[in-house]
C-alpha cells in the first residue's frame, strides 16, 4: 500500500511532502493525518484533540494509534460544534420568549389603560347627562327618584372591572413573568 505524504501549511491547505506525519492511503480513500496535524486542520491545540477523543467526539483510526481520519474526524468535529451550537439557539430563543413575553404584558397593560381612560370618560359623560336630566326634570313628579337611582348606579360602576372584562379576563394573564 502506497501512501503520498502531505504537510498542513500556515495557511490551512494541506501540500505533498516527504516528513509529515500525515498520510494518504490510497487503498482505502482516506487521509489519515496525525493528532498534532488534525489540530492544525481543526484549528484547536493538541491537547483539544485529545480532550474531544475522550469525550466521544472524535475517533483514532486504531486504539494504540493517536492518527485520525480527516474526513471523519472534520464531520464529527462540525456535527459536534452544531451541537453545542444548538444550545446557544435554545438561549436566544429562550430571550425572544421573555422578551415576546414582555411585549405581551405591555401591550396588555396599554389596552387596560386605554380601556380604564375609555370607561371613566362615559361615566363623566353618563353624570354630566344626568345632572342635565335632573335639572330638566326638576318639575316632574317621581322623576327626581328613578335619576338618582340611575346617577347611583352609574357611580357604583367599577371602570377597572369593566375594562379587564372587556379585555377577556382578570388583566393578570401568566406571561411567564
Amino acid at each position: 500500500m502506497g501512501y503520498t505524504l502531505f504537510t498542513h501549511s500556515s495557511g490551512g491547505a494541506a501540500r505533498p511532502t516527504s516528513r509529515s506525519a500525515t498520510r494518504y492511503a490510497s487503498a482505502r480513500g482516506r487521509i489519515v493525518v496525525s493528532q498534532a496535524d488534525l489540530a492544525g486542520y481543526l484549528g484547536v491545540t493538541a491537547p483539544q484533540v485529545v480532550s474531544l477523543w475522550r469525550q466521544g467526539v472524535l475517533r483514532r483510526v486504531s486504539e494504540d494509534a493517536s492518527d485520525y481520519d480527516l474526513r471523519e474526524a472534520v464531520r464529527a468535529y462540525i456535527d459536534h460544534l452544531r451541537r453545542r451550537g444548538s444550545g446557544r439557539g435554545e438561549a436566544e430563543r429562550e430571550v425572544l420568549e421573555w422578551r415576546a413575553a414582555n411585549l405581551r404584558a405591555q401591550n396588555r397593560d396599554w389596552r387596560l389603560a386605554y380601556g380604564r381612560q375609555l370607561g371613566a370618560a362615559i361615566v363623566a359623560g353618563l353624570e354630566d347627562a344626568m345632572a342635565r336630566l335632573r335639572a330638566r326634570l326638576a318639575d316632574v313628579p317621581g322623576a327626581q327618584a328613578a335619576i338618582d337611582d340611575m346617577a347611583a348606579a352609574i357611580a357604583r360602576t367599577d371602570v377597572d372591572a369593566a375594562a379587564r372584562e372587556a379585555e377577556g379576563g382578570d388583566g393578570e394573564e401568566d406571561d411567564g413573568l
